[in-house]
C-alpha cells in the first residue's frame, strides 16, 4: 500500500496532519478523493480555507 509522508514543524502538528488525512482517506471513495485534489490544486478554493470570512460563508452554505 502507498503511504504518504507527512511533513510538519513539530511531532504534535506531524500526528494532527497524519490523523486528518487518515480521515479524508477512510471517509472517501476515489472519486471524492479525486475532486478533493482539483479542489485543493485551486487558488481560489484555497481562499475559502484560509481568509475566516469566507470559510464561515462555506461553512454556512454546507450547513456544518
Amino acid at each position: 500500500m502507498p503511504q504518504v509522508q507527512v511533513r510538519s514543524l513539530n511531532p504534535v502538528d506531524a500526528e494532527k496532519r497524519r490523523e486528518i488525512l487518515q480521515h479524508i482517506e477512510d471517509s472517501l471513495d476515489n472519486q471524492q478523493l479525486e475532486r478533493l485534489g482539483k479542489i485543493a490544486q485551486s487558488s481560489k478554493a484555497k481562499e475559502y480555507l484560509t481568509a475566516n470570512s469566507k470559510f464561515l460563508m462555506l461553512k454556512s452554505f454546507l450547513k456544518l
